[in-house]
């Protein structure tokens, strides 16, 4: 993972931003 960066980055298998990421 890039870590904080990752925030406007999104995942390579979720698909999905950092932001609903922390949701789950």
């Amino acid at each position: 993972m890039a870590g904080r960066e990752d925030r406007q980055l999104r995942c390579s298998f979720c698909n999905k931003t950092q932001d609903q990421v922390k949701k789950l």
